[in-house]
């Protein structure tokens, strides 16, 4: 019966096309016999539609006006900092005048004391007052134990009475090259013949400074050599800067006529100490 149905009642009209929205298609040529609509002259409405902007673009120029933003506030910043520095730097023009106050001059130097003897260095002077023989000079170092040099003088100046010799005082110290020099050449023939019949008497600076001083001889220059007045300060004397170099064939001419009183031609003259220690 349905097939019947069907071909007695014929076949039904197909429905109009349709778009995607659901409604009638809508055809962009216009209908037959309509009129075409008028042509478009504008020219912002003919113009291709922009591309499309990328979202790498956009994160660039976002990027772009962050850094520009941060450089204007930095200079901003700088600007402002600049302007409150200056702002609080004083004016030179405002400030006092200070005036140059003078600092008061040194105190003078104290002067320099005597440099004592370093504890482990070993005077000249024997322990005790020790004779020898040197030839045919008798040699007498005072030794430490002396009771006073004037005291040990007279003594000496006794003995040399007694043994007919003419006494002479020489002053030494340990370290002094010039009386060591002096020394050495006691054996040789032309010291021999110059001090015969000599007692020579060797005193420590160092050890009888004081005495030395009280005596009125002179202990400024060593070795230095002294004949003696009656009360025991010395009457003429002479150093070693008489010669030049500390060999026999320099202090024999000069030590031979002065134990005889002789000796006239020198390079020092002789200055007595007087009373008062002032050298004349």
């Amino acid at each position: 019966m349905t097939e019947g149905t069907e071909g007695t009642e014929g076949t039904l009209p197909s429905p109009p096309p349709t778009d995607r929205t659901g409604g009638p298609e809508l055809s962009a040529d216009p209908p037959d016999g309509a009129p075409s609509p008028p042509p478009i002259d504008d020219p912002y409405l003919l113009r291709p539609p922009p591309p499309p902007v990328s979202e790498r673009g956009l994160a660039n120029a976002g990027m772009a006006l962050g850094v520009v933003l941060l450089l204007s506030w930095a200079g901003a910043l700088g600007l402002g900092y600049w302007a409150w520095a200056h702002r609080q730097r004083p004016d030179p023009a405002d400030e006092p005048a200070v005036t140059a106050v003078a600092s008061p001059s040194p105190l003078p130097a104290a002067p320099t004391p005597r440099a004592p003897r370093a504890p482990d260095a070993e005077p000249f002077a024997p322990k005790y007052t020790k004779v020898h023989r040197e030839g045919g000079v008798t040699v007498v170092d005072v030794g430490l134990t002396a009771p006073s040099l004037a005291a040990e003088l007279a003594k000496q100046r006794a003995e040399a009475a007694a043994a007919r010799e003419t006494l002479l005082v020489m002053t030494t110290a340990n370290g002094c090259d010039p009386c060591r020099g002096v020394d050495h050449s006691l054996a040789d023939p032309r010291l021999q013949t110059a001090l015969a019949g000599v007692r020579l008497v060797r005193l420590d600076i160092e050890v009888f400074h004081d005495d030395l001083d009280a005596l009125k001889m002179r202990h400024e220059g060593i070795p230095g050599f002294f004949l003696l007045a009656p009360d025991l300060t010395p009457r003429d004397g002479v150093t070693g800067a008489e010669w030049d170099d500390d060999i026999p064939v320099n202090i024999a001419p000069v030590l031979g006529p002065f134990v005889r009183g002789k000796y006239t031609r020198r390079r020092e003259p002789w200055r007595a100490v007087p009373a008062s220690g002032i050298a004349l």
